[in-house]
């Protein structure tokens, strides 16, 4: 899958573009990545050669918001997640900040 990286046959990483327009999308943003912990060891904003925690609010605003960034997700797989389509279940849960060839897809 083309947003798909693996490190290991432990680990993938997932990545995906946003646009975070408003200080309600980022706010509810952080929301959704708070609510993916149980699934992911760590979600990262990156922004050129900036990366910051994708739960940190003050770390968001502190990067360029104005073009799309990269939010990357490391995943420590294990069966039931073997068993799950991690792209389609990270583009569904940022789906209305996706921008780009993996926007509604």
């Amino acid at each position: 899958m083309k947003n798909r990286r693996n490190h290991s046959s432990h680990e993938e990483e997932y990545f995906f573009k946003v646009s975070l327009k408003t200080i309600s999308d980022v706010n509810e943003f952080c929301n959704v990545m708070t609510g993916l912990e149980r699934f992911v060891v760590s979600a990262e904003i990156r922004s050129g050669t900036y990366i910051v925690d994708a739960k940190s609010l003050m770390g968001i605003f502190s990067l360029n918001l104005s073009k799309p960034v990269e939010v990357w997700f490391k995943v420590e797989m294990n069966n039931q997640l073997r068993n799950m389509d991690m792209d389609k279940y990270f583009a569904a849960k940022i789906e209305r900040w996706l921008v780009g060839d993996n926007a509604h897809e």
